[in-house]
């Protein structure tokens, strides 16, 4: 059950060109909504008006108790270009609990440092001892995924492992992440292994991406 009041005072920020100070603060109280479908929508929306209020509700929602929540959080502050947020989530990476929250904060962590330009060898070794602890697919596949746009070329074949996992939600991000790092180099190495997943797939959903990732190789 959701307070529909709450959902119509989301809609209407939504609908909205340009934000005045009393979306902010309607933004600001749904943020402490007991609703955590509320506060996922609030921290969707955050990253689409990048400002001081937003991001303070982002970096306060950290903390959230709903995993859910903290996943959205995660995926938002990718917006916000900056060292600020890059070492709010450096810190979480390490103490998140929740492996696909984890994972997300580890994206947008990446996301941030390489628009940064802020890559060096200890971001590198950082990325190696998240992957080597983490017994979550989701966060090692991340981590993988960080590795090689971070210049480790060999993790394009780590990434490509994970094009086995059980789990066909893992299968599918693998084909997302190295759609994200295909280019002319690394275009029939990335071929290769869509063209081995279809030999025995058989979800349809990640026989689809597979096809749609050719497509453009």
């Amino acid at each position: 059950m959701i307070d529909s009041s709450s959902e119509d005072a989301i809609f209407a920020i939504e609908e909205k060109k340009q934000w005045d100070s009393c979306d902010y603060e309607t933004l600001i109280r749904l943020s402490y909504s007991d609703y955590p479908l509320i506060r996922i929508k609030v921290a969707r929306l955050c990253a689409y008006e990048k400002d001081v209020r937003t991001k303070n509700i982002l970096l306060r929602l950290i903390n959230d108790s709903d995993g859910n929540v903290r996943t959205e959080v995660y995926d938002s502050l990718s917006a916000y270009k900056e060292s600020e947020v890059s070492a709010y989530l450096k810190k979480i990476i390490k103490e998140e609990p929740d492996g696909i929250a984890k994972s997300y904060a580890i994206l947008s962590w990446i996301d941030i440092l390489i628009s940064l330009t802020q890559i060096s060898n200890d971001e590198i070794d950082f990325l190696i001892d998240i992957l080597e602890s983490s017994n979550d697919s989701s966060c090692a596949l991340s981590c993988c995924y960080g590795l090689y746009l971070f210049g480790v070329e060999e993790y394009l074949l780590e990434m490509g492992k994970y094009l086995k996992n059980e789990d066909y939600h893992i299968r599918c991000s693998a084909i997302n992440l190295l759609r994200e790092v295909k280019n002319a180099k690394n275009r029939p190495a990335i071929k290769r292994m869509m063209l081995e997943l279809l030999e025995d797939e058989e979800s349809l959903v990640v026989i689809d991406f597979a096809e749609r990732l050719l497509e453009i190789l």
